[in-house]
């Protein structure tokens, strides 16, 4: 009877022994499972960001107003080897640097308002921007004789008395 007992026995702690290593497999199988994130990753993306911006010139002083753009991917990784494009003459990639561009309106961009795309590929990916491009047509002359006219009624009425004080008030002007 010993004899049966202890073979019960044996069998019983291999059957728990068993299960202990089957449930241990499980357990790390489905950790490993967890840990690889399943499928549900994106497909890759070039975003340029600022989400939209705007860009002008000022042909009376030659000032520029110019947009930094920058290109990145949906993982937040700084694509390699971009390049920009503008889908309008008068915007212009002043310069680039890695995965940035400066943006800059140049003297063609006179008159009403327009809307350009820029474009940044890299990566066999693509994305787009709309940026809005508006420059002055004033000429120097007209900016120049309309500064003056204000001077005329302080002339006039006296508060400035002499050259001196005229072409002074005239230099402040421009």
């Amino acid at each position: 009877m010993t004899v049966t007992t202890d073979m019960n026995w044996k069998n019983c702690r291999l059957q728990s022994m068993k299960h202990f290593f089957m449930l241990t497999a499980a357990v790390l199988i489905g950790g490993l499972l967890i840990g690889c994130g399943g499928s549900s990753s994106q497909p890759p993306t070039l975003i340029v960001q600022p989400a939209s911006a705007s860009a002008s010139t000022n042909i009376t002083f030659g000032t520029f107003q110019t947009v930094v753009l920058t290109a990145t991917l949906n993982n937040n990784m700084a694509p390699t080897s971009v390049q920009w494009t503008t889908s309008d003459g008068c915007v212009a990639v002043a310069s680039q640097i890695q995965n940035t561009a400066t943006i800059a309106c140049n003297l063609t961009c006179a008159g009403n308002p327009r809307t350009a795309t820029i474009t940044a590929s890299a990566e066999g990916l693509r994305g787009t921007l709309p940026l809005l491009a508006r420059g002055n047509s004033k000429s120097c002359v007209a900016v120049l004789r309309r500064k003056l006219w204000a001077l005329v009624p302080r002339v006039v009425n006296r508060r400035l008395h002499s050259s001196a004080e005229i072409l002074s008030e005239a230099k402040d002007l421009l």
